[in-house]
């Protein structure tokens, strides 16, 4: 059984700067490391190696330092390292990085089996495997969770469907993509590694594809053109608030309310101090309050009971409702009469043209802003463009 397994060399930090010209990522000096679902594929490749035989060849798209990856698979037991590697790939898109993979993998050999990782942690695109597979004219299954077992000419997998699995028998040659978690990878071994000290990584470029037209790959053979991306300006000013869940809550939406951003309020926290939880009843608004007069320690257990959703509790003499209330009301009408009341309040008509603006909202990661970060801001400037809304980092 012939086994090849795609893996990629991704940045390994979140501090990368982007070519405002090309608008893509500059890898030159940037810490690399393997993509880690790429690892999951490849404990997958080893272990059907093992368990039916043959060989796991592993290869790569990228320059010349991509081959430190391709090294790091052979020392975990990979039999062979391939390289795709030329100036004239630079700079390709999804559509053209799996094009320009099926003719090195054409160029390879011929395989029984093609595994690929789930996605790359610096794309996220999940696309290049199922695209790859459509170029090379093969059957192929994504989001693999297992693989049952390997018969004569076909493979049964397990796929992963969020809500549902399924189980399917494909005729190979097929290529699969393989779920995180999906087996446990093994580490580089030390003694493999002493024996390959000297491995030589086999490197295919253009002149080796039989498709040899320039505008096929790299930037020119890319139908996705980034039309600007940047870093946000920078803003040193910074505000601190302090507080508990709710107060940070409000602090937040006074924030925005104030800035006059389009946001969609969902009502269905709670006040704890107040003892009031809301919830959005169309044009009015109601809540739920509780008379701690009324409160004992034996009604409060009753009340307790009562939520299906754990969501009241009993602190210090105080029955509160907390954030995981659904509003489903059984503590008003199941529980004992005039302990919690559902109050409805009439809610103010908002003027929705007073209301624009998009918000974008940063993920911090040790400090440093990510970099997908950056992309969404280009997003929003995008759609400012069409709707003249200021666009807002929280």
């Amino acid at each position: 059984m012939k086994i090849l397994v795609c893996i990629k060399q991704v940045p390994g930090t979140t501090m990368v700067e982007v070519d405002e010209e090309t608008g893509v990522l500059k890898r030159d000096g940037v810490e690399s490391k393997m993509n880690p679902f790429d690892l999951f594929a490849i404990e997958q490749a080893l272990s059907l190696r093992e368990m039916y035989g043959g060989n796991v060849d592993v290869i790569s798209m990228g320059p010349g330092q991509a081959a430190a990856v391709l090294k790091e698979a052979v020392y975990m037991g990979a039999d062979r390292g391939i390289l795709i590697s030329d100036r004239s790939f630079a700079g390709a898109d999804v559509v053209a990085t799996s094009y320009t993979l099926s003719q090195g993998v054409q160029k390879a050999g011929q395989y029984d089996l093609i595994i690929c990782g789930k996605q790359t942690t610096d794309g996220d695109t999940a696309q290049v495997g199922p695209e790859m597979a459509e170029c090379l004219h093969m059957v192929h299954v994504a989001n693999v969770e297992q693989v049952v077992a390997v018969e004569k000419n076909n493979i049964i997998v397990l796929e992963n469907q969020e809500n549902y699995q399924r189980e399917l028998r494909l005729a190979m040659p097929c290529l699969l993509t393989i779920e995180k978690d999906a087996n446990t990878p093994r580490l580089p071994s030390y003694k493999r590694k002493l024996e390959k000290r000297e491995l030589e990584i086999e490197t295919i470029t253009l002149a080796d594809f039989a498709d040899k037209d320039k505008k096929h790959y790299g930037l020119a053979g890319s139908p996705t053109q980034v039309e600007r991306i940047f870093p946000p300006e920078k803003n040193m000013s910074s505000q601190r608030y302090e507080g508990d869940a709710s107060e940070l809550g409000n602090v937040l939406f006074g924030l925005l309310h104030e800035k006059k951003i389009c946001v969609r309020i969902c009502w269905g926290y709670a006040f704890i101090a107040l003892n009031i939880t809301k919830c959005d009843g169309g044009n009015e608004m109601g809540f739920l309050k509780v008379h701690q007069e009324s409160v004992t320690p034996e009604i409060a257990e009753k009340m307790c009971e009562i939520c299906p959703f754990h969501a009241i509790s009993y602190n210090e003499g105080k029955l509160e409702i907390g954030a995981g209330c659904k509003m489903c009301k059984l503590c008003v009408k199941n529980g004992v009469s005039g302990v919690v009341t559902y109050e409805e309040e009439e809610v103010e008509e908002i003027d929705k043209s007073l209301w624009n603006g998009i918000a974008v909202f940063a993920e911090w990661e040790d400090g440093k802003i990510h970099p997908v970060v950056y992309e969404l801001l280009g997003k929003a400037r995008e759609l400012a463009k069409v709707n003249a809304h200021p666009v807002y980092d929280c």
